[in-house]
């Protein structure tokens, strides 16, 4: 019966659109939350589709704060557009964003179709359903701002699938739709670029090209590849993300490159446990939640052996299970920038990360579960007990998972359960309790709500005590109530601590 079901196409779609409604359709009652101001507090977004030219001529934060580090004009486009359709109304653009996440399954289902073409149906089936279900995307599909991940994963997948397509039929438009789409993907976030490294691989090993066929038809994905670059470094003009210099964003502040490479390899195994186990979710995972891990110390040793080890492993195995060697790229690739091995960046971890490399780990899962019959003489009926309880415990905690995200007090006040020693949540937590208090007129609600606001910048200082975003509005609170010594005290702290970059 379940097999008929998959067999058919529209049967398909309306269960993926189904099962994703159930789990996320609260978040159309939901409002901005975190650094969904990014992108709606974006002038050049606001214009509609009017500002669609000033969109693509400019970096990607350029609207909201005139900064032009990163390019990323698609994203921008799809809210410009639907400012100018739907004015300002935030159900419909969570609307659009729960119809991408249910077109990336539909994308994904048909491509592992395509790449595994001997698998079972319910096999492609039981993994596009645990890619649906994982928890650790909760924080793409209910962040708004992360539209820029769904985008570009509906165009990379698609990609790959048009490619499939003219590899079996030899129709050029198919190519030309491949390459087409790998520069959507771009145009919707940048880290797409790293997968374009992925295509030899995936041709040789998953396609079983030739190599001259591999690289002769990966050679064709230079022209999206260098006309990217070449735009971006036309509204740029040459913008680079800077390095991260502040502890209280990035634990990892002030290491050398020998440190880095312990703390790169501790957190790309936390990627992993994350992504098959992913339990205690959080929005932040900044000082201290993670700290500095040093070369010489055991976990430091011990990350890099695991990393080794992997690695090894994956290369050992290569001509007899290429597969794997793949998996592991596809699963490494986008994480290369994010590891704070090369340049720092803003944050220690994050959870949107593993939004397509967690593709990867559920196919590894399903792989070795599927394998669990012939190297321990479990039943086959068994396996199909061991899908059903990870997806029901992955939709669980899904489902346990999306309300958090309704506002932003709903999402600290989690955030500060899982992870109470970060100085940022805990800063976060009391800048939502002071912007609510300046919201209302003076009382006793205010006043405690300015008390609730100052015990938590006060933790955040506890645990870290160059804490400046705590200092600064710690101080606004001081100023506003009449405390002026108190709060100039804390004002020249700041200063302080922005010249010395902590």
């Amino acid at each position: 019966m379940i097999q008929k079901a998959l067999l058919s196409p529209w049967i398909r779609v309306v269960g993926v659109v189904i099962i994703v409604f159930i789990l996320y359709g609260k978040t159309l009652s939901f409002g901005y939350v975190l650094d969904d101001d990014l992108v709606f507090k974006n002038n050049q977004v606001e214009l509609g589709i009017s500002g669609i030219g000033d969109i693509i001529s400019s970096g990607y934060l350029e609207g909201f704060n005139g900064q032009s580090f990163s390019y990323r004009p698609l994203t921008l486009i799809t809210f410009a557009i639907e400012r100018s359709l739907f004015s300002d109304s935030i159900p419909m653009s969570r609307l659009v964003h729960l119809l991408l996440y249910a077109l990336c399954i539909i994308i994904l289902y048909n491509l592992l179709k395509s790449w595994f073409q001997d698998f079972p149906d319910w096999i492609i089936g039981v993994i596009a359903l645990l890619y649906l279900l994982h928890p650790i995307h909760t924080e793409v599909v209910c962040n708004l701002k992360s539209r820029d991940e769904l985008l570009m994963c509906v165009f990379l997948l698609g990609s790959f699938q048009s490619m499939n397509i003219y590899l079996s039929s030899k129709k050029w438009g198919w190519m030309i739709s491949s390459i087409t789409l790998a520069l959507l993907a771009m145009m919707s976030k940048e880290s797409a670029v790293l997968y374009m490294a992925f295509i030899p691989t995936t041709l040789l090993t998953i396609n079983k090209l030739s190599w001259k066929h591999s690289l002769g038809y990966s050679g064709l994905f230079l022209l999206p590849f260098a006309g990217y670059f070449l735009i971006r470094q036309m509204v740029l003009s040459g913008g680079s993300l800077p390095e991260e210099v502040f502890l209280y964003n990035n634990a990892f502040v002030g290491t050398d490159m020998l440190d880095r490479v312990a703390n790169a390899s501790y957190l790309f195994l936390f990627y992993i446990w994350k992504s098959f186990f992913p339990m205690l979710l959080t929005w932040d995972y900044s000082y201290s939640t993670l700290t500095l891990i040093e070369l010489g110390s055991a976990i430091g040793i011990v990350s890099i052996l695991s990393v080794v080890g992997i690695i090894s492993t994956a290369l050992f195995y290569l001509k007899r299970e290429a597969k794997y060697f793949w998996l592991l790229i596809g699963f490494s690739l986008p994480l290369l920038t994010i590891l704070n091995l090369f340049i720092l960046i803003g944050a220690n971890f994050a959870e949107r990360f593993l939004f397509i490399p967690s593709l990867f780990a559920m196919l590894f899962l399903v792989w070795m579960i599927e394998k669990l019959p012939a190297v321990s003489g479990l039943k086959t009926k068994h396996t199909s007990y061991i899908f059903l309880g990870i997806a029901v415990l992955y939709a669980f905690q899904t489902f346990q998972r999306v309300p958090y995200w309704e506002s932003n007090e709903t999402l600290f006040l989690a955030s500060l359960k899982t992870n109470p020693e970060s100085a940022r949540v805990q800063t976060s937590l009391g800048t939502e309790y002071r912007s609510n208090a300046e919201k209302i007129q003076p009382s006793p609600r205010q006043e405690a709500l300015y008390k609730k606001a100052i015990f938590h910048y006060d933790k955040a200082i506890d645990i870290l005590p160059k804490a400046f975003d705590a200092i600064y509005n710690k101080a606004i609170i001081y100023q506003a109530t009449g405390r002026v010594d108190l709060a100039k005290t804390l004002f020249n702290q700041v200063l302080t601590l922005s010249l010395i970059h902590i």
